[in-house]
């Protein structure tokens, strides 16, 4: 009796951890909007849409097919990793249907949930591989981002007010840090650490199901593409609603996605995306306006549509007592 006590309180408890962060995001995102809209005129934002050019945003908007497909096809190599006869229904599904739950948290992390779609697979090995799949786009900007800030050093020296040994001192660590973990023992050292953090939170079995030779080639590549593809996109429908260099535009998408692939911590990422990509532009001369207004799109496309799609497979699983 004592025990049943003790189980229905734990969970209560965890139920209203959860209500709280959920909560949280939600206030985080909320606040950074607000602050954004604060800053910003909403004539110019309204200004934007007036001027905006119809045929950008039909460029950006058949992307949107692109970047589906490059999920779906970058899910298929990595669950083929575990699964050799995966096939693209599975994919599909487990992906697609994973998207409601990437929009209630921070940096879509929610989407690593997709084992509930794939009933009978090793789901510990999924998790781990959606995991991954999270993990090799982050890589992608991250390095076209860090490309992106040495482009624009001198315009974020002129509008940043980092004194130039700090600048020396960070620019030395990431060098560093880059040189430390091409050496074959500390890499070997890292491998051991994540063996050893599986064994600890009972993964172990998932991640020795795993063939990784298999799945990682394929996958880190196509997920250059699809980082090229998404980024693209922001820059189209930023080129709709002002004028700039597409080329330009496009540093300052891997620098906007790269700063907010470092900062997951608002619901959907809403607010958090939308100030890098005003801050990133501001250094091409876009008006704020406009940097918003594209940035919401993208959000629209990218994540709400996505999201409305995969409703109905959350629900069926929801149903049959999966999730």
């Amino acid at each position: 009796m004592q025990s049943t006590s003790v189980e229905t309180a734990t969970r209560a408890s965890a139920s209203g951890f959860k209500n709280a962060a959920l909560l949280l995001r939600l206030a985080v995102a909320a606040a950074a909007l607000a602050v954004i809209f604060y800053a910003i005129d909403f004539t110019a934002i309204a200004a934007a849409w007036e001027n905006a050019r119809p045929g950008w945003l039909g460029l950006a908007a058949g992307l949107w097919f692109a970047n589906i497909g490059l999920q779906v096809w970058k899910w298929r190599l990595l669950l083929r990793a575990v699964e050799p006869d995966a096939s693209w229904k599975s994919a599909a599904i487990s992906l697609i249907g994973s998207f409601p739950l990437g929009m209630v948290t921070p940096g879509r992390w929610g989407e690593i949930g997709r084992a509930v779609y794939l009933p009978g697979s090793n789901w510990k090995a999924v998790f781990l591989l959606a995991v991954i799949d999270r993990l090799l786009p982050m890589a992608a900007l991250l390095i076209l981002g860090g490309a992106s800030a040495v482009y624009f050093s001198e315009e974020i020296f002129a509008h940043v007010a980092v004194p130039l040994p700090a600048w020396i001192a960070l620019t030395a660590l990431v060098a560093a840090t880059g040189l430390v973990l091409a050496l074959p023992s500390i890499r070997q050292k890292i491998k051991q650490k994540v063996r050893h953090f599986v064994q600890k939170t009972g993964l172990t079995d998932g991640l020795d199901a795993l063939r990784f030779r298999r799945a990682l080639p394929g996958a880190a590549a196509v997920s250059i593409l699809f980082a090229g593809v998404f980024c693209l996109q922001l820059a189209l429908l930023v080129r709709a609603f002002a004028v700039i260099d597409l080329g330009q535009g496009l540093l300052g998408v891997f620098l906007a996605h790269a700063a907010k692939s470092l900062l997951p911590i608002a619901f959907g990422d809403l607010g958090v995306r939308e100030g890098a990509t005003v801050l990133s532009f501001h250094l091409l001369g876009v008006p704020a306006g406009a940097a918003v207004s594209a940035s919401l799109l993208l959000f629209a496309m990218n994540a709400v549509l996505p999201a409305l799609l995969g409703l109905p497979f959350l629900v069926a699983v929801r149903k049959e007592g999966r999730a």
